[in-house]
């Protein structure tokens, strides 16, 4: 009697354990987009895990306005023969967002790096798109003075977009329309360079629960940029320094110099040298 009493009791169901990220309340999918090394995310987790990512993409643009800034020329001249006009662009390590100075950032660290090794002058410039995302690239294009007399455009962008799980549709036409009109308004010879996502795996202002899959998705949207790249004539693609990964909480100028340091001769590595006549 009471085995019986004993099999047709039911044992008592725990609640399962909340996940304090609301998209992520299914701890089974929790479970596969954190700990499975080896399947990339499924549509369904990039899907549900969008909301999460957009409230950390608006949180990420938030705390860049806790860097220091550089408040100098947003222009900078290396003296030397022959100059070449450079211009970037782009989010805002563009720009050289965590120094005091632009003197500190990608742009003239790779001014000096090709002056020296070309023994030549280079003029650089320095702007970034509205909302510091491809959706500004638009926006950002149609003040045609800024594309007057430039030899050569480099484009770092897409960490944002890559947090917030920009879809990749979205990210190849943005980027396909960027650079048709960039393309159109820039001199015949000049050139275009991209620069791929940095690695995000270790990023750590992404929760870990998300980190892996915004990650992979920074992959798929770096694949989405080689493929529109390779359509266009004189743009090309690089690939950034894996010294990456920059703490927002802990900014200061000798750090994020050091890394745009970094980035600087990864792009002088992929710039062909002068000849010299």
């Amino acid at each position: 009697m009471r085995e019986r009493q004993a099999e047709g009791r039911r044992p008592a169901l725990r609640p399962p354990r909340r996940s304090p990220y609301p998209v992520f309340r299914d701890r089974e999918l929790e479970r596969r987009t954190r700990t499975n090394e080896h399947a990339a995310p499924s549509r369904i987790a990039r899907s549900l895990a969008r909301p999460l990512a957009r409230g950390l993409a608006f949180a990420r643009l938030r705390r860049l306005h806790d860097l220091p800034v550089p408040r100098d020329s947003a222009r900078g001249t290396v003296t030397g023969r022959d100059p070449l006009r450079v211009a970037f662009v782009g989010d805002a390590a563009a720009v050289g967002y965590g120094t005091v100075s632009r003197q500190l950032g990608v742009a003239a660290h790779y001014a000096r790096l090709l002056s020296r090794r070309d023994c030549r002058g280079v003029e650089w410039s320095t702007a970034h798109f509205p909302g510091f995302t491809l959706h500004g690239a638009k926006e950002f294009l149609s003040h045609a003075w800024f594309w007057r007399e430039v030899d050569e455009v480099v484009v770092i962008a897409g960490s944002g977009d890559a947090v917030g799980l920009m879809p990749v549709a979205t990210w190849t036409r943005l980027l396909d329309e960027m650079l048709t009109t960039m393309r159109s308004r820039l001199p015949t010879a000049a050139t275009i360079t991209v620069a791929q996502i940095p690695p995000l795996e270790l990023d750590p202002g992404v929760p870990p629960c998300v980190r892996r899959l915004i990650a992979a998705h920074a992959k798929d949207l770096n694949g989405a940029t080689r493929s529109v790249v390779d359509t266009h004539h004189g743009a090309r693609t690089v690939v950034l320094s894996e010294q990456s990964v920059t703490d927002l909480d802990q900014a200061c100028d000798t750090g994020f110099s050091d890394l745009y340091l970094a980035w600087a001769r990864a792009l002088l590595a992929a710039e062909p040298c002068a000849e010299h006549g």
